[in-house]
């Protein structure tokens, strides 16, 4: 595989990782209407983790040549998931901001894995176990959240 298909597969990992540095932006901000400073540490934690990883991304990115993009996600999953997300805390209800985050999430750990199933062969190994370690902390603060969703439910 040539660079510039390494690279477009990266971006969309960028674009993701956008995507839910957004989408916890906007949590923390309904978050601080309420006194709850152990869940606004946790999202901030999330948000940190995608900041973390647009960074090692796009250090890929430049590494091989390729422009970081500044987008998020064109398919728009988690942007409309995120975006409804202020509409789900007018209850100002914990389970109902964690379930939204939850769901762009999974939508990020979709994106993962397709490019780790279906691309994996042609991309050299430390950038695959960059993705993998990235997917791997993703889903483990997915389930953190589910975790907490169905205790709070």
């Amino acid at each position: 595989m040539d660079n510039d298909k390494i690279i477009e597969i990266l971006n969309r990992l960028v674009e993701i990782n956008n995507d839910r540095t957004q989408g916890y932006q906007t949590a923390l901000k309904e978050i601080a209407k309420i006194e709850n400073t152990e869940l606004r540490s946790l999202l901030n934690t999330f948000l940190k983790t995608s900041e973390k990883y647009i960074g090692e991304l796009s250090k890929t990115i430049t590494h091989l040549g390729g422009t970081p993009t500044q987008t998020t996600n064109s398919l728009g999953k988690i942007h409309r998931t995120w975006m409804d997300l202020k509409a789900s805390v007018t209850d100002i209800k914990y389970a109902s901001i964690l379930a939204s985050c939850q769901y762009g999430d999974h939508a990020a750990m979709e994106i993962y894995e397709d490019v780790l199933k279906n691309n994996l062969q042609d991309i050299a190994i430390p950038i695959q176990e960059m993705l993998n370690t990235q997917y791997i902390h993703i889903k483990t603060e997915h389930d953190r959240v589910k975790n907490l969703v169905e205790t709070l439910s």
